[in-house]
């Protein structure tokens, strides 16, 4: 495990926020932090919140809009450039059309080397982080002794705001934070998720960076996504059938939705406002199964999913689109 002072391993971040501020100044070094966030139609959600959250700890800020569909229609263009006025010189943002989920992220990536950056940041749109906890984040990574990588788990709220989940796959630590590398990039599924050195080493399962990884030992981010409804959900899951040419249900299995525990929240994650596309929309989903078994769900049960050819890779999204209208089903632009 990578050292940090006296702690080593999995840390408790108040104790390494209070030993760090005793070195403030002695064996800290200053560390071009920029993050990268991709979105697709995210602006009606928690993309503003997300990068607001990440605005102090970052240096520069990138963010490539888009889709295999073109760029977003739900007003994010207009939310960014909103921004780029409110934080001078530190919000980068571009938008395309994309073939795929992977080469927009390295379309981030390319912007965010023009930056020269020390560490790369990966932000989700819809997951907002506490300025302390990011704080603790910049302690470690300015320390003499600092790692090339750092591991966390997140929260992910689950229907509302009063949930969370507990379990599931997502409940391993990822990769959020982590030192720039020659040729570092994204490759496509499965491991798009994981950077890849120009050696051809993943940083997350590649020996070479077992001792230069930081776990840290609670989660630390708030995934609010699975707090919007369960047709955004399903929306969701179809972008990523069309995006990675599998079949719905592959993508379903992908998203990882099924069995999963929940926990109430004792006490409040973050003081999120839930959206107004939220507060305001009804659900045509709400009567599916609170325990979201999707792929049964929809493939035997919902009106709309059953019509679906599952297994053709590539579905007509004009006949979806049709679909919808006829049972005055309320839809994100696709």
């Amino acid at each position: 495990m990578c050292k940090i002072g006296k702690f080593e391993g999995i840390i408790k971040l108040k104790k390494l926020q209070k030993y760090l501020e005793t070195k403030r100044g002695r064996n800290l070094r200053k560390v071009n932090v920029v993050s990268l966030c991709v979105c697709y139609q995210e602006n009606q959600f928690f993309l503003k919140q997300a990068l607001n959250s990440v605005m102090n700890f970052s240096d520069k800020i990138v963010v490539v809009d888009g889709s295999p569909f073109g760029p977003s229609t739900d007003g994010t263009r207009d939310m960014l450039e909103k921004l780029q006025k409110e934080n001078p010189y530190k919000i980068v943002a571009a938008e395309g059309t994309f073939k795929d989920l992977w080469e927009q992220k390295n379309t981030a990536m390319k912007l965010g080397l023009r930056e020269k950056p020390d560490y790369f940041f990966t932000v989700d749109a819809d997951e907002v982080y506490r300025e302390n906890d990011l704080l603790a984040l910049r302690y470690i990574i300015e320390a003499d002794n600092a790692p090339e990588i750092v591991m966390f788990s997140m929260y992910h709220t689950w229907r509302d705001f009063n949930h969370h989940q507990i379990g599931g796959p997502f409940s391993n630590p990822f990769i959020r934070l982590f030192k720039v590398q020659d040729g570092i990039h994204y490759d496509p599924p499965p491991a798009g998720d994981e950077p890849k050195d120009v050696k051809a080493r993943y940083l997350k399962t590649d020996l070479w960076y077992k001792d230069k990884t930081l776990y840290l030992g609670r989660p630390l981010t708030f995934h609010y996504g699975h707090s919007k409804t369960i047709w955004f959900e399903f929306l969701k899951v179809l972008r990523y059938a069309k995006w990675e040419n599998a079949s719905l249900e592959a993508a379903l299995r992908r998203i990882a939705i099924n069995g999963w525990f929940e926990r109430e929240n004792r006490e409040p994650l973050l003081d999120v406002k839930p959206p107004l596309v939220m507060e305001k929309y009804e659900d045509p989903c709400k009567h599916c199964p609170k325990h979201r078994h999707l792929i049964w769900y929809c493939k035997e049960k919902c009106p709309i999913g059953k019509n679906i050819k599952y297994e053709e890779p590539m579905y007509d999204l004009g006949n979806l689109k049709e679909t919808l209208e006829k049972n005055e089903m309320i839809q994100e632009e696709l």
